[in-house]
């Protein structure tokens, strides 16, 4: 690489992030280690191949390969020709099973979809050598690759040509596909990949790097950091601990002293990026680590978090000022919270600091979706107005399964009240789990038309996760969990050790084809069939020309009038009395009927349970879970723009669009 004078540079580290991951947000991963290591005195280089990835085969194209499932195996088979290069798989067979699985493919001749493919991976051997020649300019002693869902075959691939290409240059490997069992088969059987990092690095990497800057590969095993496989542990033999697959895991206890991430590499490359114009970045932050729900019922799905659910926050009093920092520091869109989850405890420290400065704050956020009205008010005021809270199913039953410890009724209070307040609420419902009955989805869908004025959400069928509790003990639910069918064409390794691999898992004998709201599998299941034609009007009523779907509640002096827009664009006025308005306004956090009486001891019986009748009638209250929801929305704020989204956008002329913004301002 040159500097601004034209110079070569030097680096004693180079860390990769390789392709296929989002372009439009830097690695915070990387970040925190450059962060780390620089402070510690060394020289670090991280290269951003991803975005080099996108200009060498098209934006569009990296978008689609970035939008096929990571089980699917997709990314990984293209760099396979590199890592693997004498290991020959049926590729036809291959691509038959990706497009079976993917009906972005099916709508293609299989001849265009097999030479399109074919032609990608022919490019993947160039492309690597494009980055290591980048890499070896810098003259780093030390190359890194973090890995992440679909990165591993990339990463594995640039380790391998490198090693060809400079065998004295320490190669190591880190991330959520290097932990544990992962790790260590990583190593034990890619000889190239010198030494591979398990769990979180942070307080490990700055020793670490001096002993490999040292000695380089010959570390002795008595002097590798708790969590580190090196060379010698291939003669030597691996580790172990007791834990969740017995190797380690490094953790961090304390975050109050972990640095911000360095993200200056990720804007360079942007600046001089093809398709830079496209891209709205997006700032990656974290406040916390684990989950402490998790920690006390993990959700039956969920990989998430590793060998660890334990949840460590920052302390409020260094989250706004390390906000500010990264947002005077870079520019973006807004700042992604990669929490998996909300400190409650920040409802009233962080939040209230949030709202009180005159900065307006654009942050995304996890969270768990049984919220209060005033805490979703509280995140708004905060500027933190987009949301995933895990909703995952709007049935009890099905949550239950789960393990997800909230109900029905208070997922559809969530959606009310982040409409109410302009919070976007990303979300989708996961059907398909060992226990729910198909029943339940027909039940469900009697009642999803009455939602649809409130944000939809997608629909995608169930995936085993490794480290989630079907995956620890499958046989609990009737489980015969194997290992993606599609990675036999990947990885040159037999279905065992591609078990100990591979982080996603199928159920053995069953038949997967899309995951998505338009394609999941129905055939013999009349309940979820229901639940999907239910799902797609409600994504309909939403998309309209005429405008999305309303429920909207307008006061008048004796009592409302309801504008309802959710069958159709026709509105249908529900005009209400003074009782049925109070009924309808103590119904807003869905109380229990003898609640409800409570509230309302001063009406008398008979005109409160007709005005009730009347509301349920009309759809304008549901009753679910032994609770009366009511639906209106009263004054609603309008949504973000899209083009805001906190984690980063990709569109033509974005640039152009924040320049306009600026220029206004």
């Amino acid at each position: 690489m040159l500097d601004a004078l034209g110079n070569f540079t030097v680096a004693d580290i180079c860390l990769v992030n390789m392709p296929v991951v989002a372009v439009e947000r830097p690695s915070i991963a990387l970040g925190l280690l450059k962060a780390e290591l620089e402070a510690a005195g060394m020289t670090v280089a991280v290269d951003y191949a991803n975005m080099h990835y996108a200009e060498y085969i098209g934006i569009l194209p990296y978008r689609e390969i970035g939008g096929i499932r990571p089980e699917d195996g997709l990314a990984d088979w293209l760099f396979g020709a590199v890592a693997f290069p004498d290991f020959e798989p049926d590729h036809e067979a291959y691509v038959d099973a990706l497009r079976a699985r993917n009906g972005i493919y099916r709508r293609v001749s299989r001849e265009k979809v097999l030479g399109d493919l074919l032609w990608l991976r022919g490019l993947s051997l160039a492309f690597v050598d494009a980055v290591i020649d980048r890499i070896l300019a810098d003259r780093p002693r030390v190359v890194g690759g973090t890995s992440v869902f679909s990165q591993h075959v990339a990463t594995l691939a640039l380790l391998r040509r490198l090693k060809e290409r400079a065998p004295d240059i320490v190669t190591i490997i880190g991330g959520a596909n290097c932990e544990g069992e992962m790790g260590m088969t990583t190593h034990r059987h890619f000889p190239w990949v010198d030494y591979v990092v398990s769990g979180e690095a942070d307080e490990l990497i700055v020793p670490l790097m001096r002993q490999l800057l040292d000695r380089g590969t010959a570390v002795a095993a008595a002097d590798l950091p708790f969590g580190v496989f090196g060379p010698i542990h291939r003669t030597a033999g691996y580790p172990a601990s007791r834990g969740e697959d017995d190797f380690p895991r490094a953790t961090v206890n304390d975050l109050r002293n972990l640095p911000l991430p360095d993200y200056a590499d990720y804007f360079s490359t942007l600046d001089d990026f093809l398709y830079g114009d496209w891209i709205g970045p997006g700032i990656p932050v974290e406040t916390s680590r684990g989950c402490w729900w998790g920690a006390k019922s993990h959700c039956t799905f969920c990989g998430l978090n590793g060998g660890s659910m334990q949840f460590r926050a920052k302390p409020p009093e260094q989250i706004k000022a390390e906000f500010d920092t990264m947002l005077d520091r870079y520019r973006g869109v807004g700042l992604e919270v990669v929490d998996n989850i909300l400190d409650m405890g920040y409802f009233t420290t962080v939040l209230p600091a949030l709202a009180e400065g005159p900065r307006r704050y654009n942050i995304f956020y996890e969270t768990k979706s049984n919220l209060r009205r005033d805490q979703i008010e509280a995140l708004a005021a905060a500027g933190i107005r987009w949301i995933q809270p895990g909703i995952e199913s709007l049935d009890s039953r099905v949550l239950k399964v789960m393990r997800k410890g909230v109900t029905g009724a208070q997922n559809i209070l969530l959606l009310k009240w982040a409409q109410a307040y302009g919070v976007a609420v990303m979300w989708s419902v996961l059907v398909g789990f060992p226990d729910e009955l198909d029943e339940w989805h027909a039940e469900t869908a009697g009642f999803l038309p009455a939602l649809n004025h409130l944000r939809s959400g997608g629909m995608i069928t169930l995936r085993y996760d490794r480290h989630s509790p079907y995956f620890r003990t499958p046989e609990a639910w009737g489980l015969d969990l194997v290992p993606s069918p599609l990675y036999r064409f990947v990885y040159p390794l037999a279905e065992a050790e591609l078990a100990r691999l591979v982080y996603y898992f199928e159920n053995r004998g069953e038949t997967i084809t899309d995951r998505s709201l338009s394609k999941a599998e129905t055939v013999g299941r009349p309940g979820l069939a229901a639940m999907q034609t239910a799902m797609q009007g409600w994504v309909a009523a939403q998309r309209r020309p005429e405008g999305r779907a309303r429920l909207d509640l307008l006061r008048r002096a004796s009592g409302a009038v309801v504008i309802d827009t959710r069958d159709g664009p026709t509105p249908v006025e529900h005009i209400l009395d003074a009782d049925e308005l109070a009924v309808l306004d103590a119904c807003d956090d869905g109380p229990a009927p003898p609640r409800l009486a409570q509230r309302l001891a001063d009406m008398d019986e008979g005109l409160r349970d007709r005005a009730l009748a009347r509301l349920v009638e009309a759809r304008l209250i549901v009753a679910l879970d032994g609770r009366l929801v009511a639906l209106t929305i009263e004054n609603a704020l309008p949504p973000p723009d899209v083009l805001d989204f906190p984690c980063g956008v990709v569109g033509r002329g974005l640039s152009r669009r924040t320049a306009m913004a600026e220029a206004a301002e």
